[in-house]
């Protein structure tokens, strides 16, 4: 059975594109209406691409994953609300990323020494807003 990528973020996307490369048929699950788009319009469109026109990938945009099951996955489309069972033999989950501060703050009480916070330890973005960032906090320093 084919590899199913649990989500549609770049990491998915990535994810599903070392698995293409490997030789495996992939099914990307995505809840959203496109791919990538935490990599923004221009930095996501090769990857984009890439997997959304390979030959062995097929991509479900506006669906949720509903069950996991040994060999299959259960998906639920949003736009009709059909349940479909994806046949599965490998399951790669690519879930939301969330901020990191507890190191920061921990450093902060315990040290005492300043502490700066930038990239998806902030809020999970576009690298283009860690580099950014990095660069602010690089110039204030």
């Amino acid at each position: 059975g084919p590899a199913v990528v649990v989500g549609g973020s770049w990491r998915a996307c990535h994810a599903a594109d070392l698995l293409l490369a490997a030789g495996r048929e992939v099914v990307v699950i995505e809840s959203g209406a496109a791919l990538a788009i935490d990599m923004g319009e221009q930095q996501g469109h090769v990857l984009r691409e890439r997997v959304r026109s390979h030959p062995r990938c097929t991509v479900v945009l506006g669906a949720t994953v509903e069950e996991i099951a040994a060999d299959r996955v259960r998906v639920w489309a949003s736009a009709d609300g059909a349940t479909t069972d994806v046949p599965a033999a490998l399951v790669v989950i690519a879930s939301r990323l969330a901020p990191q501060r507890d190191l920061a703050d921990r450093l902060r009480a315990s040290t005492g020494i300043e502490v700066h916070v930038v990239g998806d330890a902030v809020q999970p973005r576009r690298l283009a807003d860690a580099l950014l960032e990095g660069a602010c906090v690089g110039a204030r320093i």
